[in-house]
């Protein structure tokens, strides 16, 4: 059954700090900065068009980049030393490429010289649920521990700011508004996203808006799985945000998987809340323009059944989802799916999956409004032995609209007892699904950035550069 969509207005409650309530209700403005909802959410600044400023190239997570790489990219470099982890490209511009190692619950964020992959400069972020949150006006956000959030200057890996979020939440809200971080610290979540105006972080409490010269908290939303539901479990794992001209997106996993949309019309801040179907929830996607609207949320993968659920769409203006896809995914059997691009008209999701047959790749294009098909791609994987641990011994690459084509790749093991050491890069037309070219790759592509006339590939084994040819 297609659940409903509840809508809250948005009291502050004294002390407690804000909270959500029920029905739609003028705002008390009263108490400090810590007390009191956003006069505004959202920001119509966009990031420059040559650059990836954030993991999934901007605000809105649509993985769009405007150069074409209509032919297949030369390699140009590759850096593996000291990588022995998986590694992701969060941010690239012409300027600097940065990339991101997570091992031994130490995250190594490194930058790079964009022509030779030459590392700059190298700082360690602690704590095992370490996040990067964009680029904005020569501030890299991250969050640390999941108590903190910080910025570096990317032009030399300096700290600017660095602060202890939970620490200031916790100590005017209940341990009951905290959720689950009333247990553990680590478990407040502090994911953040950066804009030149202020820093958006959600939370196991709920979003925040921070000052983005020094990281002060201005002010706090609350947000609840269920605000009229008193036996409603704490939030769930932070899947990420979204950030639009007048609204702000904010999405949930499991165990209470949930989308938020935080907006503020005529002086009131509302909260449009809808359950998702699915607990592994992604970042929102978000297409269009206000009051108008599309979201979708792809979802992560259950590697001990195989099977994760559909793609979900979410129109706007607080209505509930109005259409589900699982692409190719078969029950019962091992699937690996990434998060969707987008060009604006069709979201474009990969998957990697079992056969009776053997093992396949595949592209999905449906429209972004309707959730119709637009086409499909489908091809076998050659694998060098008919049985073998699915999610051990393959990877998915995350998946990037470049122009007029969907950037994609994927990675298997060369033998039964050997690790994922190589992969393929494929570019297909993005209007029809047809593949424009195949190249093989010395890293296992799971994370894909581009910026000027280069593409970054990252994952097992290490970060590269690709140039684009000359056409």
């Amino acid at each position: 059954m297609v659940p409903s969509t509840r809508r809250t207005a948005l009291r502050v409650l004294g002390a407690a700090g804000a909270a959500s309530v029920a029905g739609c209700s003028a705002l008390d403005l009263s108490g400090g900065p810590n007390e009191r909802v956003p006069e505004s959410v959202g920001t119509a600044w966009t990031p420059r068009a040559d650059a990836w400023q954030f993991p999934r190239s901007d605000l809105r997570n649509r993985a769009q980049f405007q150069t074409p790489f209509r032919t297949a990219p030369s390699a140009a470099w590759e850096h593996s030393t000291e990588v022995t982890g998986e590694v992701s490209v969060p941010v690239a511009t012409p300027d600097v490429v940065v990339s991101a190692e997570s091992r031994d619950g130490v995250t190594r964020l490194r930058g790079h010289e964009p022509t030779d992959g030459t590392v700059r400069w190298r700082r360690d972020v602690e704590g095992p649920v370490s996040s990067v949150g964009g680029l904005a006006d020569g501030s890299l956000v991250f969050g640390a521990s999941g108590t903190d959030v910080g910025a570096l200057d990317v032009a030399d890996g300096s700290v600017l700011w660095q602060r202890s979020l939970y620490e200031e939440v916790s100590s005017d809200v209940s341990a009951e508004s905290l959720g689950a971080a009333s247990s553990t610290p680590a478990e407040f979540g502090a994911t953040p996203w950066m804009t030149p105006e202020e820093v958006y972080v959600q939370s196991s409490y709920g979003l925040h808006g921070l000052d983005s010269t020094d990281g002060s908290e201005q002010w706090r939303v609350s947000l609840s799985p269920d605000s009229e539901d008193e036996d409603a479990g704490p939030l769930g794992l932070a899947g990420g945000l979204a950030v639009a001209s007048e609204r702000v997106w904010a999405s949930y996993g499991e165990p209470e998987p949930a989308l938020f949309e935080v907006f503020v019309d005529d002086g009131e801040a509302f909260v449009d809340t809808v359950e998702t179907p699915e607990s592994h929830v992604r970042r929102p996607v978000v297409t269009g323009d206000g009051p108008v609207y599309s979201v979708a949320l792809s979802v992560g993968w259950d590697g001990s059944t195989g099977y994760g659920g559909p793609l979900v769409s979410v129109s706007g203006n607080g209505r509930f989802p109005d259409w589900a896809s699982a692409g190719f995914a078969t029950r019962g059997r091992a699937t690996r799916a990434g998060p969707v691009a987008t060009d604006g008209r069709r979201y474009v999701l990969p998957q990697l999956f079992r056969t009776g047959d053997g093992l396949e790749f595949g592209l999905i294009a449906l429209h972004t409004t309707t959730g119709a098909v637009e086409w499909t791609a489908r091809e076998p994987v050659e694998a060098p032995f008919a049985d073998f641990e699915f999610f051990e011994h393959t990877a998915l690459c995350d998946p990037i609209v470049a122009g007029d084509t969907v950037l994609v790749g994927y990675g298997v093991s060369p033998g039964y007892d050997e690790p994922r050491t190589d992969g393929v890069l494929a570019g297909y037309d993005v209007t029809s699904g047809e593949r424009r070219w195949r190249r093989s790759t010395d890293l296992v592509p799971q994370h894909l950035a581009a910026a000027g006339n280069r593409l970054y590939v990252a994952g097992r084994g290490g970060v590269g550069g690709f140039a684009r040819p000359h056409v």
